[in-house]
């Protein structure tokens, strides 16, 4: 039978995976740090409660292209690895600049599928009259 010591051990990591963690985890708080100012020196976005560094993650927006970082939420996801802090502001920025449209592009949007609906039940209402006449 395995001895206690033996069953509680953490799996050993190797040395240079270990220190990828710790830059890792130390980029994320100067990451936390810098969004803590940006939310003081703008005194905005304070609704924005996280960063999450996930280097070299290959996210890609509609157009195929991949990004550096986006908000979803609450949080600030930031997936370049060259320079993580530009980004940040780059997203912080960028989330102050659209947050304000959302509401409006929402209701667009809305409003566009009211009216694309209404267009199909009034043509194919007509499509059944017309059906039924010939």
């Amino acid at each position: 039978m395995a001895d206690e010591a033996e069953c509680l051990a953490l799996p050993k990591i190797k040395a240079s995976k270990r220190q990828t963690l710790l830059d890792d985890a130390g980029v994320e708080a100067k990451l936390r740090r810098e969004l803590k100012r940006l939310q003081q020196k703008t005194q905005r976005g304070y609704e924005l409660d996280g960063v999450v560094w996930l280097p070299g993650k290959k996210v890609l927006n509609p157009e195929g292209q991949p990004l550096a970082g986006e908000v979803k939420g609450r949080v600030v996801y930031i997936y370049d690895d060259n320079d993580p802090v530009f980004t940040l502001k780059h997203e912080f920025f960028e989330y102050l600049l659209s947050k304000d449209k959302k509401p409006l592009m929402d209701l667009i949007a809305k409003l566009l599928a009211y009216i694309m609906y209404n267009q199909y039940k009034n043509s194919d209402e007509l499509a059944d009259a017309l059906a039924k006449l010939l």
